[in-house]
Parts: C-alpha cells; structure tokens; sequence
C-alpha cells in the first residue's frame, strides 16, 4: 500500500513538472499581480498627462496601455520607450518628420514595412503609421532588436535615429554613437527613472 501511494504521489509530480515545461508564462506572470500592473498604467498615464498635452483622455488611456503591454513583451524598460516618444514626437502621434518617419514613436514606413511581418502587425501602408497601438508596437519591436543587436542602449539608440544598416557602418568607421539625440533620450531616461517605478 505505502508503494503504491509513493508511485502515485511520485507519478503525479512527474506529470506536474511535465505540465509546466509546456506553460506559456512571461516572466511578468510571476513577478506581477493585477495590482502592480494597475499602479504602472496609472504612472504611465499620469505621465503622459503631465507631458502630452496634445493627446486626448481616451489616447491617453490607450498608449499608456499599448506601453505597459508591450514593454513587458519585448522586455524593455517601458520608461526607456516614453523617454524615445518625448524625444522624437514630444508624445503626438500625428506628426511627419521632413525625412518622413511618422507617429508617436517616428517609424519610417519602409522600416514598417520590413518588419511590421516580424511584429506580428498587419501593416497596409504609412497611413499605419497615425495608429498609435501600431506605431508603439513596431518601435517597441524596433528598439528591442537593436538593443539585442548592439548590445548597449546608447548604441541602440544610435541606431533607432540613423537606422540600423548605417549605424554599422558608421560605428565601423569610429563614428561617435554618443550624440545629441541620444543625450537626449537618456537624459529624458533618467528622470523617467527617477519618478516612476522599474518592472
């Protein structure tokens, strides 16, 4: 009898730990409860409240959202995304750069175009590019595959602003990746840091 109850008991610890191996939990699963993610919409929202004046309550609502949600996906800091959205569209997500990048997070469409696949975003054209959840995804997306890619924010950033292919090429040829727009992010980061929780 004491066999069989040790079998079973180790049978079904077997199966546990096997049914756990297949979960698909993010690592914000264990370490964030509803709570948590309510208090840093609630940042993320005040945030934009205090520094985007042009958005409405509902946009508001909406990228804080996007922001959190997607932050958690591709694992960057959420703080870092609102710092490049200050600097490049000072948080409007219907404006146009003169090199034409467009959005709140300044996506050119070419750069949409070849990865908006990868991002798992149905993307039709630059007219996209105004949708601030697509907008915010593909920067998102954009930023983490340079942060992997380079391997360091500053360059990363370098790269966001210049696009990728010639940041290598510059950096190559000892360009300075420490420019004025990257000061400007990070500086933007740091005070984004200083006021607002980390995940």
């Amino acid at each position: 009898m004491k066999r069989s109850r040790l079998f079973t008991g180790t049978l079904l610890s077997v199966l546990v730990l096997g049914s756990l191996q297949y979960a698909t939990l993010s690592p914000a699963d264990f370490c964030w409860g509803e709570e948590e993610k309510i208090s840093v919409i609630s940042q993320i929202q005040q945030h934009l409240k205090d520094k985007a004046k042009k958005l409405s309550d509902e946009d508001i609502d909406l990228v804080a959202q996007i922001v959190f949600e997607d932050s958690q996906l591709y694992g960057v800091d959420y703080r870092l995304v609102l710092a490049i959205m200050k600097t490049e569209s000072d948080y409007r997500h219907h404006v146009t750069s003169s090199a034409g990048a467009r959005g709140i997070m300044q996506i050119h469409p070419s750069l949409a175009k070849g990865i908006a696949k990868e991002a798992g975003i149905y993307y039709t054209g630059a007219k996209d590019l105004f949708d601030p959840h697509k907008n915010i995804r593909l920067g998102i997306h954009y930023i983490s595959m340079l942060i992997d890619l380079f391997g360091d924010v500053p360059k990363a950033l370098f790269a966001y602003s210049v696009g990728h292919h010639k940041a290598i090429r510059l950096m190559a040829a000892d360009k300075n990746h420490n420019t004025f727009y990257t000061k400007r992010v990070i500086a933007e980061y740091q005070k984004n840091t200083k006021k607002m929780i980390g995940l």
